[in-house]
């Protein structure tokens, strides 16, 4: 393990994420979150200089940063302690909280914080989580945890919802049935 992390760090840089990263479509609604007086953390466990050329990418003040790496001072996810932390920062109780992550890593650390969690999938990333339900956007993800807050006609957003999660199973040829917006993704 310690030859694959010497190997990965340096490989692994800015400039090398600079060539091969670039912000999905839907990060503006990162400001329209903003907007409405939400508060932004990030829990990661990419270096400070990674984490900064990325965060700089979404062009979103974020009010906190953690870095999940014991060489930053806090403990790899899955351990609570990095978003703990990242929840004193933002001065937010754990169960107003709602932890948007990608990684199974993530789901733990969230469970292990007792906080919300919501699973964001990615196209490019739904071989690895065939076994959640499929939103592909940040946007929709939030929609889908926080209900009609987002939207005016709540009618709406459950019709939206609704048409991203149904999928056929391809071994039962059924069709999941509507799932209750609030109820989607969370998880504790």
């Amino acid at each position: 393990p310690a030859l694959f992390w010497e190997v990965y760090k340096k490989y692994d840089t800015v400039e090398a994420r600079g060539e091969f990263v670039k912000p999905y479509h839907d990060v503006d609604f990162l400001n329209e979150l903003k907007e409405r007086k939400y508060k932004l953390g990030v829990v990661t466990v990419t270096s400070k200089e990674i984490s900064d050329f990325e965060i700089s990418l979404l062009k979103t003040n974020f009010d906190s940063v953690v870095i999940a790496r014991t060489d930053s001072g806090s403990e790899f996810k899955p351990s609570p302690r990095a978003l703990e932390k990242c929840l004193v920062n933002l001065g937010v109780d754990n169960r107003e909280a709602l932890y948007v992550g990608n990684s199974d890593e993530d789901l733990v650390m969230a469970r292990n914080a007792h906080a919300p969690f919501a699973l964001l999938v990615r196209k490019d990333e739904l071989e690895q989580h065939r076994h959640q339900k499929e939103i592909p956007s940040l946007m929709g993800t939030l929609k889908a945890s926080l209900g009609a807050f987002f939207e005016k006609n709540p009618e709406t957003i459950k019709e939206e919802n609704t048409q991203i999660i149904e999928k056929k199973d391809t071994k039962t040829q059924k069709t999941e049935g509507e799932i209750e917006p609030a109820k989607l993704p969370i998880s504790q």
